[in-house]
């Protein structure tokens, strides 16, 4: 048989057939290594299903992201990009293919059912899974061990009231403590039993100033970053030094987030 027939009739590339016969190299493995280990890989995969199931869908980069972090963490050799701390996209094709189990949907956003009044479908399928779930932890009776959390952004100035002042008058001023402000992030948590958890704030900046610790609730969580928006690192400081230390002793404890990119990432 032919060199040429027979990559058609085994569908091999011709060049690939070529290398193999002029080395003879025909133990090697007919493709490279994966950078990721075959467990890890599987984990991911259940990790991106359990995601999707509770709302928390992943994007491709999401994925890229979460390979990256999980060859650094296994101290596996990568080619992987550590500036963009990612997989490349060859990475995520080859991982798409070998587990079919996987596609990319376009899901249905609640933002875009909150504009219409929000869409009963979504908000049932939402609760619906997060009942399941709580009857699966069996917690739904324990009002202790089930949180909420989330971050809102405070500005450092106030809007002013409307004031009184004479008719015809182009303009009325108020005092504020600045004309633009900063925006303050505020990450809050608490329980169905109705107990607050301290909560973090996070500042503009590279560190935070003592001036801006003042009359806050005891035991704060101060942080800071370049645009006073939360990430994947400061919540995990948050989960860390301020959720585990604050958590009641029975288990399981149920925490429910939004689907921010902060909350994907951590680990």
């Amino acid at each position: 048989m032919s060199k040429l027939k027979a990559s058609k009739l085994y569908n091999i590339p011709r060049t690939t057939l070529l290398r193999r016969l002029k080395t003879m190299d025909l133990d090697s493995p007919a493709t490279k290594p994966t950078v990721l280990a075959i467990k890890d890989e599987e984990a991911l995969v259940g990790h991106i299903l359990r995601m999707e199931e509770r709302g928390f869908g992943l994007t491709i980069t999401d994925v890229r992201k979460l390979a990256y972090e999980i060859a650094v963490r296994s101290g596996r050799k990568h080619c992987f990009n550590n500036d963009k701390k990612s997989a490349g996209y060859d990475w995520w094709q080859g991982f798409r293919d070998r587990h079919p189990c996987l596609s990319v949907r376009i899901p249905e956003g609640l933002s875009a059912a909150r504009s219409s009044m929000l869409n009963p479908n979504v908000i049932s399928a939402y609760f619906q899974k997060l009942g399941s779930f709580m009857d699966k932890l069996n917690i739904k009776d324990k009002p202790q061990q089930i949180f909420n959390a989330d971050e809102t952004g405070v500005s450092t100035v106030h809007d002013p009231s409307k004031v009184v002042g004479k008719r015809g008058k182009k303009s009325v001023h108020s005092k504020t403590s600045g004309e633009r402000g900063e925006n303050v992030t505020a990450l809050c948590c608490v329980n169905a039993e109705a107990r607050v958890l301290p909560p973090m704030l996070i500042f503009k900046g590279q560190r935070v100033s003592q001036a801006l610790m003042g009359n806050a609730p005891a035991n704060t969580l101060f942080a800071c970053s370049k645009s006073s928006f939360i990430d994947s690192d400061l919540f995990n400081n948050w989960f860390k030094k301020l959720f585990i230390p604050n958590l009641p002793p029975q288990r399981p404890v149920l925490l429910i987030l939004d689907g921010h990119s902060s909350h994907k990432h951590s680990h």
